[in-house]
């Protein structure tokens, strides 16, 4: 997280819940790195199934965290 020292005690699970499952999304051997890093939505769409699942899981959770970090 950003600064802990300016999370409120209510937002820590919610940001532990989110790390955790950015860490199983992108530890899913269906995540696809290189979708997730430029934020390729097509790609992922085109591929479908597990990986378009698992990878689209892993980028949600890591933009939410970004907008929890400002």
């Amino acid at each position: 997280m950003g600064r802990p020292s300016d999370m409120t005690p209510e937002l820590k699970p919610l940001v532990e819940a989110l790390e955790t499952i950015l860490a199983t999304a992108k530890d899913h051997p269906a995540f696809m790195e290189d979708a997730f890093e430029q934020r390729d939505i097509d790609a992922l769409v085109e591929e479908g199934g597990d990986t378009c699942d698992w990878t689209m899981v892993a980028i949600q959770a890591a933009d939410a965290l970004k907008t929890l970090k400002k």
